[in-house]
This record gives structure tokens, sequence and C-alpha cells, in this order.
């Protein structure tokens, strides 16, 4: 769920839970002129980054991240590849991004899970934490060798522990 209360010029911000299959969409624009074939592949990245922080420091975060899991297979988000519509050719292109094709044409679903908080960066105790942001990149020209995103959106969220509450009733 998005943020009702945000402060003005602050990105949005969603919440969601830890460990929680989340989709996101990606819409057909049918009225653009400029998508007139039928096959209209693109490319998406889809990031999980910590923004404002400066490359070398993101990497810092990321390599100590990924020092506290007790397994080195976990990924910082997972993918459900049998959830996913119009999705092709889904690629781990980094310790946090994932690459897929679809058809602009007719949009497509994708359908991860976060699987980090973001108090976890800091070994600091009480810190407030990290921003995390879900960025996307889409590139219309795949064949270049630097390509430019055709567009780009990003969403900052924030990842919460889901916890069990137990209610206990005393009976007098």
């Amino acid at each position: 769920p998005i943020s009702i209360v945000q402060k003005k010029g602050d990105d949005t911000l969603t919440y969601l839970n830890k460990g929680q299959y989340y989709s996101i969409k990606f819409l057909s624009n049918p009225n653009s002129v400029e998508r007139q074939e039928l096959n209209q592949k693109v490319k998406t990245i889809v990031h999980l980054v910590l923004r404002n922080q400066d490359r070398k420091k993101e990497h810092e975060y990321w390599q100590y991240w990924y020092s506290q899991q007790p397994n080195s297979n976990i990924r910082v988000f997972d993918v459900d590849e049998r959830s996913c519509k119009n999705v092709e050719s889904i690629n781990e292109i980094g310790c946090n991004a994932v690459s897929f094709t679809w058809n602009s044409n007719i949009g497509a679903e994708i359908v991860l899970r976060i699987n980090c908080l973001s108090t976890e960066f800091s070994s600091q105790k009480g810190v407030k934490g990290t921003p995390l942001y879900v960025q996307l990149d889409t590139f219309e020209d795949m064949d270049s060798l630097n390509p430019e995103p055709a567009d780009r959106c990003y969403c900052q969220i924030k990842v919460s522990c889901v916890r069990v509450v137990c209610i206990l009733k005393f009976m007098l």
C-alpha cells in the first residue's frame, strides 16, 4: 500500500512485507504513434537500489548485507517466474537486478518479493535504516552498445518484517 501521508517533494513511498510476493504491472500504450509495430519487444531492468548513495558506498552496503546472510544463495529479491505474465528471458544481471523482455503493445506483469529490510545494511542498532528503491529502466533499442533507457521510474519502499502477534485472553 502507498503511504497516505507524504511530505511535498518526497518520493512516493510504498510499504511492503519482507518475503511476500508483489506484482508490478507494465501497461501497453495503444495510443502511442511511436509503437506501431505489432511485436515491439522492449527490455526492462528491475533494480533494488540505495538511491542518494555514491556507488562505492552502495557497494559496501550490499557487501555488508550479503555477509550477514546465512546462505550465499539468498538473493536481495526473488522473481516468481511461474506467476509472471507476458514476460520472456528473465536473467539475473547483478546482485540486485534482473532483466526481462516483454511486448510493449501487450503489457506484462512481473512478480517479486523483497528479502531484505532497510535496517539490515548497518551493524548499528537503532538506526533508522537506508532508503530502498525499486527502480525500473526500460530500453527500446536493445541492440545498442550503450543504450539509454526510454523510460525510468522508481518508488521508495519500506520493507517491514511480518510479526505474528499473539493475543492472550485471561479468564478470571
